[in-house]
């Protein structure tokens, strides 16, 4: 499995690439920062995390065809533990 180091770093067989590390470049800050101010464990994989919150928006949007709104991204994040 590939694994992202704290300082951010992809291992060289993680699959992402391209547009995915640009976007991981965009989203690694956010967890960064939550770990500073005590809302997330730095143990944290935030890898996994960041797939199990996109397969999510994915799946509402391209198989159940419903909205994402902030009262659903409210509860999607409340309820992953």
């Amino acid at each position: 499995m590939a694994s992202v180091s704290q300082s951010g770093e992809l291992s060289k067989s993680t699959a992402l690439n391209g547009h995915w590390a640009s976007r991981w470049d965009e989203v690694l800050p956010i967890f960064t920062r939550a770990v500073k101010r005590g809302e997330i464990s730095d143990a944290l994989d935030f890898e996994m995390r960041f797939a199990q919150l996109a397969g999510a928006v994915y799946f509402r949007v391209l198989v159940m065809l419903g909205p994402v709104d902030e009262e659903w991204l409210e509860q999607l994040v409340a309820e992953i533990p």
